[in-house]
């Protein structure tokens, strides 16, 4: 959540009621251990504004609408293509992937972010960004990513047949041949 410009907001005071409230909400239970660090905050802007968003939420109100983003905008369409996966790959660390689902792909693989800031900063580049300029912007940074592909493109893997090994036996006096120089090259191999 990104906060509105607070300077334009209008909320109320907070009422001595509504601070006890808020301070159970988020866990606190005795106040007299944080009202000097909490007595600064309740006149703030964020302050009247963390009580009232936190009121709409809790009545099941509709949310202030200017915390809504334009669906059409390249971040939401970003934002709403990463899928999450628990990661399976020990030379990984991470715990989850943020994999991007593009719409528009221009290489067979799926980039992928180890942390969901990352994730957000993928989707606040520019709108013209390619998969493959967001894989290079991320290595210019330093940034972990994967690239995976995917199950269908992954080639199954060859089956070879069991091969039973044997010594070959010649009776004494028997005189090799060019063929049996060949099969002995093909045994070897």
């Amino acid at each position: 959540m990104v906060l509105p410009d607070l300077n334009q907001a209008n909320h109320k005071e907070v009422s001595d009621k509504e601070k006890k409230f808020w301070l159970r909400w988020i866990g606190v239970c005795e106040e007299k251990k944080l009202e000097s660090v909490v007595s600064h905050f309740w006149p703030t802007a964020q302050g009247r504004f963390f009580v009232e968003f936190t009121r709409q939420i809790l009545e099941g109100q509709q949310i202030i609408s200017d915390l809504e983003l334009p669906k059409s905008s390249s971040f939401r369409e970003r934002l709403d293509s990463i899928a999450l996966y628990r990661n399976s790959d020990a030379d990984v660390p991470a715990k989850w992937l943020y994999v991007f689902l593009f719409d528009k792909v221009t290489v067979c693989w799926r980039l992928a972010v180890t942390t969901a800031s990352d994730a957000l900063l993928v989707c606040r580049l520019d709108a013209q960004f390619l998969d493959v300029d967001i894989a290079r912007f991320l290595a210019l940074h330093g940034i972990p990513f994967c690239t995976l592909l995917t199950e269908l493109l992954m080639p199954h893997s060859i089956l070879y047949p069991d091969v039973e090994l044997f010594l070959p036996q010649r009776p004494a006096g028997y005189h090799f041949t060019k063929l049996d120089y060949e099969a002995y090259l093909q045994c070897r191999s």
